[in-house]
């Protein structure tokens, strides 16, 4: 993201102007690593969409890192793959603590929590028993400049006592 703002700024000869941009994004992310500094990992689970076979979810890509970044771990970091269908029994294997929801397409966020509630399956797993639920949009977890808000989001929902 860095590097994309330090080119944009040398294409149309503003480079000030990244400079700053980028030293905020980085000032916020550090605040909020400090924030949630010795915290323990809170286990993420990020819904995209219900696919036939289980769960459409991120594997290792750079939501996974905004993630990391805000004192979550992604439970499908492991992945070979930056996307991936995921069972439904995995979900519940790895016990999410909070989940992230895309919020884009046809299908609304309202059905989307709806369809993990509404889920027997995921009943015993820690974010649907405590409802914690969270929404981004797509623009929110792609890398822009708004990359250090979406951090700071995700750290107050991972670690809200950090941030009361």
């Amino acid at each position: 993201v860095y590097q994309d703002f330090y080119n944009l700024g040398r294409i149309f000869q503003v480079e000030d102007k990244a400079e700053e941009i980028v030293s905020a994004m980085k000032a916020q992310i550090a605040a909020v690593e400090e924030s949630v500094a010795g915290q323990e990992a809170t286990p993420v689970f990020v819904f995209d969409m219900a696919q036939e076979e289980g769960a459409y979810t991120c594997g290792n890509n750079f939501t996974s890192k905004l993630i990391e970044h805000a004192g979550g771990t992604n439970i499908f970091r492991d992945l070979d793959t930056t996307w991936a269908t995921v069972s439904w029994e995995t979900v519940v294997e790895r016990a999410p603590e909070v989940i992230v929801i895309n919020d884009y397409g046809d299908t609304s966020l309202e059905e989307k929590i709806a369809q993990l509630k509404e889920n027997p399956a995921l009943a015993t797993v820690p974010a649907i028993q405590n409802d914690r639920i969270i929404s981004v949009k797509l623009c929110e977890v792609f890398a822009s400049s708004m990359t250090g808000s979406t951090v700071e989001k995700f750290a107050q929902a991972f670690h809200p006592d950090c941030f009361a």
